[in-house]
């Protein structure tokens, strides 16, 4: 069974786009007052910015982020209005994707893209685990981003022009916080979600490859070589997946200069609600 997250529609995205989102079950919302206790098990929020709502998304947006690390928030934005907005101010604030459109042509071409969304949960263990035991910094919020949008193949490069800033800059800020750089972090991410999808999917390994950006199974099995070579070599990569018992079952086998611990999962250290 396809693994499907709930999803919110704020009310201007469904005033405008609502035939277009016909093809899909979701509740309609007002972004003033988010149903944030509806998040809490994970959900796809998408929500019109630019123009005169970007006050009001901004503010949702926060809101929402402040109490739920694992939603997936998407906005829509006309073509024409996309020097009205702030990629990186709305990526700080929390929003996970950003897909333009025109207001003629409407989301038609964009609903596979929102349909990849509501089928790739977030992982929501490793993401609790982050927001637990490590302080609010600039850095925390690269690697949450990095960690939340894994099945967007997010790369070093895209992540630091998300945040608005030089790829250099994003890994010194990574490394002063004790993370991995961005491109581990980034890698680490991918088989974290692919980790998140296996359990709840029927499908092929080959199916869920390319759900998450691989180009094919074999691709998949070649970058989890590549990663697990990377953290035999880097002790600070060791430590950071050594945190994630999900992230070692999915690179078993491997050595690393610092011990795995496997005995301790991220729910006994910290039960989920």
């Amino acid at each position: 069974m396809r693994h499907t997250l709930p999803f919110f529609v704020d009310r201007a995205c469904a005033q405008h786009f609502g035939q277009d989102l016909r093809t899909f079950a979701y509740d309609a919302v007002d972004v003033a007052q988010l149903p944030y206790a509806s998040f809490q098990q994970g959900a796809v929020l998408l929500l019109r910015i630019g123009a005169r709502y970007n006050d009001g998304a901004l503010k949702a947006i926060r809101t929402l982020r402040a109490q739920n690390r694992f939603a997936v928030v998407l906005g829509i934005l006309p073509w024409d209005e996309f020097t009205q907005i702030s990629l990186p101010k709305f990526v700080r604030a929390g929003i996970d994707e950003v897909i333009t459109c025109s207001l003629d042509t409407g989301l038609r071409g964009s609903l596979d893209r929102i349909s990849a969304r509501l089928s790739t949960p977030p992982p929501r263990q490793e993401l609790q685990y982050l927001h637990l035991q490590f302080p609010k910094s600039f850095a925390l919020s690269a690697v949450s981003y990095g960690i939340r949008n894994g099945s967007a193949h997010l790369t070093a490069n895209v992540l630091a022009r998300c945040f608005g800033c030089a790829a250099r800059t994003l890994r010194e800020n990574l490394a002063g916080a004790g993370f991995p750089c961005p491109r581990d972090v980034c890698r680490c991410g991918w088989f974290l979600n692919y980790a998140e999808l296996r359990p709840h999917s029927a499908q092929s390994a080959e199916h869920i490859a390319r759900q998450i950006g691989f180009s094919d199974a074999t691709d998949l099995r070649k970058s989890k070589s590549q990663l697990r070579r990377s953290v035999e070599r880097d002790i600070r990569l060791a430590s950071f997946v050594s945190t994630f018992p999900r992230l070692v079952h999915v690179l078993k086998s491997f050595r690393t200069h610092n011990k795995i611990k496997e005995d301790r999962s991220l729910s006994e250290l910290h039960p989920l609600p």
